[in-house]
C-alpha cells in the first residue's frame, strides 16, 4: 500500500512531473516508474548520465526528429519509454528540448512523464543557478529533493552543489553547519517556480531518512516548508532506495 501511495503524495500518477534539487532525482525518477501501472516517459531536459541496464525501459536516442517519430511508435509497444538526445561525451546523454518533452507526452499517449530537470553532481543539497530548472511548458508537479543526510552536517562542497551560493542564499558562512530549518530557504529558487503559476503542484521529497534521528531533522526541515509555502500540500519523507520507500508525511 505504502508503494502505492507514494505516487499520489508525490503528485506523480499523472501529467509531466519534474525532479529537481538533489540528494536521489534519478533514484526517485526509476523508482516510481518502476512502481507505476500506467504507461511513463521517462526523459531529461539537461546532461545526464546513461540510462541504467537495469532499468526496464525500451530506449529512443536520437536527434529531435528521431525522438518526435520513435518515441509514441515505442510507447505504443511498451509500458516504458526512457529518451534523450545523443550524448556528446561516452556515457552521457543530452537533455531533450522541454518544449517536445510536452508534446511528445501527449503524442505517445504517456500517463505520467517523470523528467529529471536539473543536476546536482551527486551531492545532498544545492542551490540552482540562473536558467535552472528547466521545466517543460505544461508541468504538473514540482518535486525538489533533498538528501537528510545533509542535516547537521558543514555546507562545504563535500554535501553541497555549488556550496557558496547555497550560503549567500541561507545567509550564512560556507563551511556553518546546516540545521533543517534551513531547508525552507534552500529550497526558495525552486518555490520561485510557481509564481504566476497556481496550477503548479510542488511537493518536496526529503530522502535518506534512514534513521529515526534523520526522520526527527526531516520533520523539523518539513514544518519549516510548511510554514514558509502555504501552497506547499505536504512534505513527504522517503528512503527510495528502500523496499518501502516512504517514511512518512508530513502536513499541515
Amino acid at each position: 500500500m505504502e508503494r502505492q501511495n507514494i505516487l499520489d503524495l508525490l503528485g506523480a500518477r499523472s501529467g509531466i512531473v519534474a525532479f529537481v534539487g538533489a540528494g536521489g532525482k534519478k533514484t526517485t525518477i526509476y523508482r516510481l516508474a518502476d512502481l507505476h501501472p500506467g504507461r511513463v516517459g521517462v526523459t531529461t531536459t539537461v546532461r545526464i548520465t546513461e540510462f541504467p541496464a537495469d532499468f526496464e525501459a525500451e530506449r529512443v536516442i536520437g536527434e529531435v526528429a528521431d525522438l518526435a517519430v520513435g518515441v509514441p511508435r515505442a510507447a505504443g509497444n511498451s509500458q516504458r519509454v526512457a529518451y534523450a538526445l545523443p550524448p556528446e561525451q561516452p556515457g552521457r546523454l543530452d537533455g531533450t528540448p522541454p518544449e517536445l518533452v510536452r508534446r511528445l507526452h501527449g503524442e505517445g499517449g504517456f500517463d505520467a512523464t517523470f523528467v529529471k530537470a536539473d543536476g546536482a553532481r551527486m551531492r545532498w543539497v544545492k542551490c540552482p543557478r540562473p536558467g535552472e530548472p528547466v521545466l517543460p511548458s505544461g508541468t504538473t508537479t514540482l518535486v525538489p529533493i533533498v538528501s537528510a543526510r545533509g542535516f547537521g552536517r558543514p555546507l562545504d562542497d563535500r554535501i553541497a552543489h555549488r556550496p557558496e551560493r547555497c550560503a549567500e542564499l541561507l545567509g550564512m558562512a560556507a563551511g556553518e553547519t546546516l540545521r533543517p530549518e534551513q531547508l525552507a530557504g534552500l529550497l526558495g529558487p525552486y518555490m520561485a517556480c510557481r509564481e504566476n503559476r497556481e496550477d503548479l503542484t510542488v511537493v518536496p521529497l526529503i530522502n535518506m531518512v534512514d534513521d529515526a534521528d534523520l526522520e526527527e531533522a526531516a520533520r523539523t526541515a518539513a514544518r519549516a516548508v510548511l510554514d514558509r509555502y502555504p501552497f506547499v500540500p505536504r512534505v513527504v519523507l522517503g528512503r527510495m532506495r528502500s523496499a518501502e520507500p516512504l517514511r512518512a508525511v508530513v502536513t499541515r
